[in-house]
């Protein structure tokens, strides 16, 4: 998994222009769907890798890979696509913490979206 992660970001950091097409997109009407699918793609995957640990976290991969998604839109749209790969272990530790029963990490994760749904973040 964190090799899968390693390779998305690196492949953003490499080529923001495209990674800002599929992440952002454009005015395209199409890019909507297109993303849809890449995000169920990447979901699927990621179910897959979660295996038998699949169901502690069953129906939120999509919320998963879009944080990851988000992490990567942030970055390009400051122009910081070259600090891409150094968030990669925060990614996927981000990734894999609903299925790893981390308490630790559901603990930051948890305190992190109520300060967001608060208005601090």
């Amino acid at each position: 998994m964190i090799a899968a992660v390693r390779g998305g970001l690196g492949f953003a950091a490499a080529d923001p222009a495209a990674a800002r097409l599929l992440v952002i997109g454009d005015d395209d009407p199409d890019w909507a769907e297109a993303r849809h699918r890449m995000v169920d793609s990447l979901a699927a995957r990621l179910r897959a890798a979660a295996g038998e640990h699949a169901l502690l976290a069953a129906g939120r991969e999509e919320v998963l890979i879009c944080g990851v998604l988000g992490i990567v839109a942030i970055r390009l749209t400051l122009d910081q696509a070259q600090t891409l790969p150094t968030v990669t272990l925060e990614a996927a530790e981000f990734l894999l913490s609903p299925y790893s029963g981390d308490e630790r990490a559901r603990r930051l994760i948890t305190d992190a979206i109520d300060t967001a749904l608060a208005g601090g973040g």
